[in-house]
């Protein structure tokens, strides 16, 4: 139950916000925002929350939801709308606001939804080299 109550949270807030951004375009009508918001939705709560998240930093999520939202928003507002309008700003608007949204959604997530010991591994970040004093020991030393 806490993931649906998760996607559909994800689900309202994504739509309100690309209803607020995508609202005054001639041609988008209501039923091309909520396809659009639930292709959008499904593709990054499938992908990027439930996959990416678990296994790496919000660092690296956040952009990855931001690549993903202004991709997705770019290419299917231009298709679902007839005629030669450009969606580049309004795409780049609505995918900051998602990327936004989608940083408190990821700590939402991890406090309240996933579980601590999922089993899902979880890759560390912080990579340390060996060091050694020197490449080539001294022999004769270590004998005395």
């Amino acid at each position: 139950m806490k993931y649906v109550s998760a996607f559909l949270l994800k689900l309202v807030v994504t739509f309100l916000i690309l209803y607020t951004v995508l609202a005054g375009v001639k041609g988008l009508s209501m039923g091309s925002i909520i396809a659009l918001t639930g292709v959008l939705v499904l593709i990054g709560y499938l992908l990027g929350d439930l996959y990416l998240l678990p296994r790496t930093t919000n660092g690296w999520a956040v952009p990855a939801d931001f690549g993903l939202s202004s991709i997705m928003v770019y290419f299917l507002s231009s298709a679902l709308v007839a005629g030669s309008q450009t969606f580049l700003v309004r795409s780049f608007v609505a995918a900051v606001a998602v990327s936004s949204f989608e940083w408190f959604y990821h700590h939402h997530l991890r406090k309240n939804v996933f579980l601590t010991d999922s089993s899902a591994p979880v890759y560390r970040q912080d990579y340390q080299t060996e060091a050694s004093e020197e490449f080539q020991p001294d022999l004769d030393r270590d004998e005395r």
